[in-house]
């Protein structure tokens, strides 16, 4: 059964309703906590989630919310993001508002999409269809959401998120 436009909504807002609950209470300070190993911190997660979003919405047709510059910070193998070091560094506030207008435009350009459209080939030397790569870049920030659990106890919240 090939893949369609509600399903890849319907794992975007689940994630969407996730991270509302992660975030909770979550300062910008909070969001620059570094863990012990290395990884990144909860900035740089949403930021690269905002970032694989944009690129989402590009293969929808429309255009990236951020400029080449303003994805540097938060592209794959960039260097993490530390409380010492934020130049170019979104606030986690502007990031969580980012997050929230390009759920609103993802929905929109998936209700717009036709199935021909979602049907379209993409990525040639894979075979993947428009629909297939945007559910891999959806399962993509699934994995991220699941990261941000521990991100947020390092804050100190010691809960549990339903």
């Amino acid at each position: 059964m090939p893949i369609d436009g509600r399903q890849i909504t319907n794992t975007l807002r689940s994630n969407n309703f996730l991270t509302g609950m992660l975030w909770k209470d979550l300062s910008d300070e909070d969001s620059l906590l570094q863990l012990p190993f290395r990884g990144n911190c909860l900035n740089w997660t949403v930021g690269h989630l905002v970032h694989h979003r944009g690129y989402m919405l590009g293969l929808l047709g429309a255009e990236h919310p951020w400029s080449e510059g303003e994805r540097e910070p938060y592209a794959t193998g960039s260097a993490p993001i530390t409380a010492a070091d934020q130049d170019g560094v979104r606030s986690f506030t502007q990031l969580r508002a980012d997050w929230d207008a390009a759920q609103q435009a993802l929905e929109d350009a998936l209700a717009a999409a036709s199935d021909e459209q979602l049907a379209s080939i993409v990525d040639e030397e894979r075979g993947r269809s428009l629909a297939e790569q945007l559910a891999g870049l959806a399962w993509h920030e699934t994995y991220h959401v699941g990261q941000m659990e521990i991100l947020r106890q390092l804050a100190g919240t010691d809960d549990q998120v339903p």
